[in-house]
């Protein structure tokens, strides 16, 4: 890949089709492909036709965006508004259920993923928190309900769990309830993860065991040019506060 794109760029072509150039190779070799097509397309004003499934790169490199399905042009527009298109359009994430559950003690209405800048998506920033909502009904004096969640990579591998046993008040309101929870920003990784719901009476009777409730899916944030375009490794992409001192 490296020899055919060295290549195709040195032969001056009107248009130049790059092929998933940047799914193979190390940050050194995309950083240069990358600097050759802006060269290509910016210096010499010839047309560059970048094919690939990494949408960071996409937004990043292209000033236009096409989505093509068995040969037919599906939509097209700027690279933002066709990312989330696409991600929306083909993504099989499940960020909603209603009618949960229901039983004497309670009636679990909705759960709900979402983000305050993509209302109704189905795939959510990395670079931007999310809330995890629920509206439930208690029908008859608990001591207390809980609600756990238990986050699964693509693979069903277990990676953790939060819990609202982590409230210091006890969530045993009679009538209609609406519980909220917020992730953090800056702590997934770009890929798809499941949810398995527990819901636990006075923290010891299970009610409910639910597995792969929800499913959410993470994009990529628009990257700067020159910045490595791969995914990280790790299903969680956590960014930490650094300080630096001279001594």
């Amino acid at each position: 890949v490296r020899l055919g794109f060295a290549v195709a760029a040195h032969l001056e072509p009107e248009i130049l089709v790059v092929d998933e150039v940047l799914a193979v190779g190390d940050a050194e070799f995309q950083k240069k492909a990358i600097g050759k097509m802006q060269d290509v397309s910016s210096k010499e004003g010839r047309t560059i036709l970048f094919v690939s499934h990494n949408m960071a790169a996409v937004k990043s490199l292209c000033k236009k965006a096409i989505i093509l399905e068995k040969g037919n042009i599906i939509s097209s527009g700027y690279p933002n508004d066709i990312v989330t298109n696409y991600l929306s359009q083909y993504s099989v994430a499940n960020t909603i259920v209603n009618d949960v559950f229901s039983n004497e003690i309670l009636k679990l209405e909705s759960i709900q993923m979402k983000q305050k800048e993509k209302k109704n998506s189905k795939v959510f920033s990395i670079d931007k928190p999310l809330t995890l909502s629920m509206n439930y009904e208690i029908k008859q004096t608990v001591e207390r309900i809980d609600f756990t969640f238990q986050f699964l990579n693509s693979e069903f591998f277990p990676l953790f769990a939060i819990s609202s046993t982590d409230m210091n008040q006890s969530i045993n309101s009679l009538g209609n309830n609406a519980l909220d929870v917020t992730l953090p920003a800056n702590f997934f990784n770009v890929g798809k993860l499941y949810l398995n719901l527990l819901i636990v009476e006075n923290k010891r009777n299970i009610i409910v065991k639910k597995e792969n409730i929800l499913s959410i899916e993470f994009e990529e944030k628009k990257k700067n040019i020159g910045d490595w375009m791969g995914r990280s490794i790790g299903d969680l992409k956590p960014k930490f506060e650094w300080e630096h001192l001279q001594l």
